[in-house]
């Protein structure tokens, strides 16, 4: 029975991926316009953002090394605290996945709209985001390796023109382009780190999907640590390479008005395509990261159903 259901669970490198899409998701790509208000000085604010993660996914790695059991923060909390507090972390935990969900599909859909302009019709975009939304469902409920295997394929993709960026976009880096914008927030060096930690620490959310989908994990008190502390090392070199690059490659006024960073970089580096390029790689990068975050609902709702502070309904199998 056991060899059975493991030929259902993923291993190191799907649930690697997964982290590191869970945690990029679609903010990536607008992160360089958003941080065009503070300027280079960003570079500390991801620094201290970067150590504080790094710290936090050791923990989650310790803690699910410890304790591999499914729900990652629920499981923790009612471990040590007991099942009400346990309650109370899966609900608001089961609540931010789900309701992030719909911003999610909603931008992933709308980078589509690059491609198909009737998109941007509000009807179209609502119905195409309800349906989006229940075929990522369906791949869940077809089992975890479906939906990290899309997943997996999805960050490739989106991994794409940000790796592009952070490698090749140096060769159209102007130091004097970065110099010119290094603060231009109007704060002191201390206020303007602190500002850019608004952005940069968002912008990790999602460190703790391994331990939240143990329950789907091959050898989950190996992987689920190497993954999650892969995962966050993965998202930080993007961010820090790409964001600089960029950072240096486009002037800050047009930076901060930009509405595709990476986009309008690619643009100036090889041309009018390669704008198609970006969205439909940041498209596939949304949708994916949707997949991802669809699954963690699940599994931290079936994590407690299991425990029996969910109703039954959530695991069907029980």
């Amino acid at each position: 029975m056991s060899s059975d259901a493991d030929a259902h669970k993923v291993g190191l490198i799907p649930v690697t991926l997964m982290v590191s899409g869970n945690i990029m998701g679609s903010g990536v790509f607008l992160l360089p316009a958003n941080l065009a208000s503070t300027g280079g000085i960003a570079i500390y604010g991801w620094l201290v953002t970067i150590i504080g993660a790094l710290g936090l996914s050791m923990v989650y790695a310790k803690m699910s090394f410890l304790d591999p059991s499914p729900g990652g923060s629920y499981a923790y909390a009612r471990r040590c605290f007991g099942p009400f507090l346990g309650y109370q972390t899966n609900v608001l935990y089961w609540l931010a996945c789900w309701i992030g969900n719909i911003a999610m599909v909603v931008i992933g859909v709308g980078y589509l709209s690059y491609f198909f302009p009737i998109l941007k019709d509000p009807l179209v975009l609502t119905i195409t985001c309800v349906v989006v939304l229940w075929i990522f469902v369906l791949l869940n409920i077809v089992g975890p390796k479906m939906i990290t295997r899309v997943q997996a394929v999805a960050t490739v993709l989106a991994l794409i023109p940000i790796v592009g960026i952070a490698v090749f976009g140096w060769f159209w880096f102007r130091g004097e382009t970065y110099m010119a914008a290094w603060n231009v927030s109007g704060l002191g060096t201390f206020g303007a780190i602190q500002s850019t930690l608004n952005v940069t620490l968002w912008s990790f959310i999602g460190v703790e999907s391994a331990s939240v989908a143990a329950g789907v994990v091959k050898n989950p008190k190996r992987n689920v640590p190497i993954a999650t502390i892969g995962g966050v090392l993965i998202a930080a070199v993007c961010y820090v390479l790409s964001t600089t690059a960029i950072m240096g490659m486009i002037p800050n006024a047009a930076l901060r008005v930009s509405a595709s960073p990476f986009g309008d970089a690619a643009r100036m580096a090889l041309g009018d395509t390669a704008g198609a390029i970006v969205s439909f790689c940041a498209a596939a990068g949304c949708l994916g990261s949707l997949g991802g975050w669809t699954l963690l609902a699940g599994q931290t709702a079936k994590a407690a159903a299991d425990d029996g502070l969910f109703p039954p309904i959530f695991c069907p199998c029980k």
